[in-house]
């Protein structure tokens, strides 16, 4: 008997995945340090519609709960856990010494690594050398790489961890990103990453870019019903020059 062929879809990731999207930094003294990816669905009559991401760092002294202490915005989150101790050291230097800080790096709620440093400062300074090479396969840290049937599970916006509902395949796909227009292409093989699945939250996807644009979504499952919230669009910023003063 002949066994039925493997659904396989790969996954293709977003540009703009970084592949975690949380980082925490808890020391025992309450000190606490929250990285988080923000999405935002950019709307623009010139440039187009498209979902954005970028990234907020939240310092705290005390508890999870409390009123930060301290906030900023970073356009990634590779950025925030590059920087993140010189903002510390900047607006917070007391905290740098708080004992006994846990770093946890997550994707869509599962833990990719924990690792626990004397204290908070060693944590934060050198946050992103951590996760690096603990993902390179430092000794002594264990890196949880998320397996295909765990990201099948999960919406593929950058941040998102709801259930997806809606599966779609790339009509085409940029292979380079020096010429888009001569290198967007349909996939050139079928074991290719040219998949990719929202929840209906996200699943309206915009036209601002080339790739992850409804018109080159196909799709492959579901009802292809988009739900956005209010709450998520964000217009951009438009500056208008007019004349300087009144000519009478």
């Amino acid at each position: 008997m002949t066994s039925k062929p493997k659904d396989r879809r790969p996954l293709r990731r977003h540009d703009d995945d970084d592949y975690w999207d949380r980082v925490t930094v808890q020391a025992t003294t309450g000190a606490n340090l929250i990285g988080f990816v923000v999405p935002r669905y950019k709307t623009s009559g010139l440039s187009g519609d498209e979902w954005r991401v970028g990234a907020r760092m939240e310092v705290r002294r005390r508890h999870p709960d409390s009123k930060p202490v301290f906030e900023r915005g970073f356009s990634r989150i590779h950025g925030l856990t590059a920087h993140a101790g010189l903002f510390v050291l900047r607006h917070t230097p007391e905290l740098l010494s708080s004992p006994q800080a846990t770093l946890v790096v997550e994707r869509k709620g599962h833990a990719l690594m924990t690792e626990t440093f004397p204290t908070f400062g060693e944590a934060v300074v050198g946050m992103q050398w951590h996760i690096v090479t603990c993902n390179e396969g430092r000794e002594g840290v264990e890196w949880h790489h998320i397996s295909d049937a765990e990201e099948a599970t999960h919406c593929q916006q950058v941040g998102c961890a709801e259930p997806p509902v809606n599966t779609f395949r790339y009509r085409k796909l940029f292979y380079s990103k020096s010429d888009p227009e001569r290198t967007f292409l349909p996939p050139k093989y079928d074991f290719e990453g040219q998949w990719t699945w929202y929840c209906a939250r996200h699943t309206q996807r915009g036209d601002a870019g080339y790739e992850d644009a409804d018109k080159n979504l196909e799709l492959v499952g579901g009802p292809g019903v988009a739900r956005p919230r209010g709450g998520d669009f964000s217009p951009s910023g438009l500056v208008v020059l007019g004349d300087e003063g009144d000519d009478g």
